[in-house]
């Protein structure tokens, strides 16, 4: 049995059910300890297999009468639940005394308030946000919503809108924040930014984060340790890079029936650890290496990334000083944190093969590896590669596998665009 820390969340969910109008019952239970002193904590399922009622009895919140009303007449009942955190019972506090904040998919802004006005509300409001470790400046800064600020809630889009609710959570001042699909409206680039931003904000001030996805990239990208979760049980807990390889990678049929249904639209991808960038401001591109040694083999991806701090706004505002209205800052994209390691995701599909290194090619990534495992799926071929200490997969047909004639334990070229 595993140690449990002082940060970590102790579950016991015993039952919680929802009975619908068509006489279906659902019954969350789970006992289990969300380890957040190793990090941010993921959890995956299908839709309706119990992630956001997690998220809600974590937050201690209670559907009232009316809100029953507004959601086709479901009826929450009673759980039988127990849930710790620093030593305390935390699930029979009322949800504003409660660590936890629930931020849900659809960003709850007050529609007669600016951006800004929404932002210092809550600073204002929150019993909680005389513990916020940071500035106002320094989050709008990071959550990219300068130039929001002065504009009404009701003017944004859905990505604006989800950018300012990271935005409040963070100055809320709770330590524990629940994401519910965060980020489902903004594109992918703009998604793996805020999934770095999550990173840094755990390492750099403590800040504690359990986030719902269907993504398994965006679980990779973000999460130390992962749920999956059915029919409001939980099927596998774990470290996310080993659950992810085995949910994705496993071939030996341990699956279960419902695993795989989640995983149909899942594409098998790498996730691979990148140090040190060096910008190439030329061709607007950033050179990482894949791994600490100078000698590392070096992985190009597009933008320009910052690897030094910065400052985008133009004053200073400390978290409880009066602020004047309206407020003028310049546009800075992307977010400004000082990053020297990131992780990045790569799609099995987008690797190639070759026994030498075919230098005169357009794509960029260049690296020798050693042939760990080979699977057949169907009518492609799962080649697992070795390099630097970091795994590589590369989906091939079988055609392509028969004509190289790849053994284990070999070695060949694996080449890919820039990420």
């Amino acid at each position: 049995m595993s140690l449990i820390e002082n940060d970590d969340l102790q579950l016991c969910i015993e039952s919680r059910t929802l009975n619908k109008p068509q006489g279906h019952d659902f019954t969350l239970s789970v006992d289990i300890v969300l380890p957040l002193s190793k990090g941010i904590v993921g959890v995956f399922g299908k839709s309706g297999a119990g992630k956001s009622t997690l998220l809600r009895v974590l937050a201690g919140l209670k559907k009232s009468g009316l809100e029953q009303a507004s959601l086709e007449k479901k009826i929450l009942k009673e759980a039988e639940s127990k849930i710790h955190w620093q030593g305390k019972r935390i699930d029979k506090l009322p949800a504003d005394k409660n660590p936890c904040l629930l931020q849900t998919q659809q960003a709850q802004l007050f529609p007669n308030l600016t951006v800004l006005a929404n932002l210092t509300f809550v600073i204002k409001h929150s019993t909680w946000a005389s513990s916020c470790p940071f500035t106002l400046e320094q989050v709008i800064d990071w959550c990219g919503i300068e130039h929001l600020l002065n504009q009404p809630s009701t003017s944004l889009s859905g990505g604006e809108q989800q950018r300012v609710n990271l935005a409040r959570s963070l100055l809320c001042g709770k330590p524990i924040i629940l994401l519910d699909e965060p980020f489902s409206a903004l594109d992918w680039n703009a998604r793996v930014e805020l999934l770095g931003l999550l990173v840094q904000l755990q390492q750099d001030y403590g800040l504690h984060f359990v986030i719902v996805s269907h993504s398994l990239k965006e679980l990779a990208l973000c999460s130390q340790h992962m749920l999956v979760i059915d029919n409001g049980e939980m099927l596998r807990s774990g470290p996310t890079t080993e659950l992810i390889d085995k949910l994705t990678h496993d071939s030996s049929g341990s699956r279960s029936k419902t695993e795989e249904a989640d995983l149909n639209n899942q594409t098998r991808f790498s996730t691979l650890t990148l140090t040190n960038p060096v910008p190439l401001a030329e061709y607007h591109l950033t050179k990482w290496q894949l791994g600490e040694d100078e000698k590392s083999p070096v992985i190009y991806t597009k933008g320009l990334q910052n690897n030094s701090s910065s400052k985008s706004l133009s004053s200073h505002l400390p978290i409880n000083s009066p602020i004047s209205y309206p407020i003028s800052y310049p546009i800075s994209y992307p977010i400004s944190y000082p990053i020297k390691e990131k992780l990045v995701t790569l799609d099995a599909n987008r690797v190639s093969l070759s026994r030498q290194d075919n230098l005169d090619t357009s794509m960029l990534n260049h690296l020798k590896a050693s042939i760990d495992d080979i699977t057949h799926i169907q009518h492609l071929v799962l080649v697992t590669l070795s390099v630097q200490g970091q795994t590589l997969y590369a989906e091939i047909s079988q055609l392509s596998f028969s004509n190289l004639k790849l053994q284990l334990g070999e070695t060949v070229f694996a080449q890919f665009k820039a990420l």
